[in-house]
């Protein structure tokens, strides 16, 4: 548990300092929608809907790789796997997990992107 929470905490990190970049970047633009009356929320949104769309395309991406993977390593060792084993056939993930994991990833990427959000003043 230690290690999921800190392999959490450093995804969280890594999506709030892209997140903090797009934010700097941006600087002018959130100068003037302040200058202009736009409320906080309406400044924050961007950069927490930019963290969740980072998170779960992130989450994506990672699960997309790790089947590609599990796919060749299958068609290279699976007779071999499974008759060690002691298996039928080795299957990949099931969909409510990846589901999961990219809504987990969702999650993070809110949670940096709030993080980032709440320094935008």
């Amino acid at each position: 548990m230690a290690v999921i929470g800190l392999l959490a905490a450093a995804a969280a990190l890594t999506v709030a300092n892209v997140v903090r970049l797009a934010a700097y970047s941006r600087r002018d633009e959130i100068e003037i929608m302040k200058l202009v009356g736009a409320p906080l929320t309406f400044i924050r949104g961007p950069f927490v809907a930019e963290g969740v769309l980072q998170g779960g395309l992130g989450a994506l991406l990672a699960i997309a790789l790790l089947w590609a993977g599990f796919v060749a390593a299958r068609a290279r060792y699976g007779a071999l796997a499974s008759e060690a084993l002691g298996m039928g056939s080795i299957s990949f993930l099931p969909l409510q997990t990846s589901l999961l994991l990219v809504l987990g990833g969702m999650l993070l990427g809110c949670l940096g992107g709030l993080v980032v959000a709440r320094t935008v003043r």
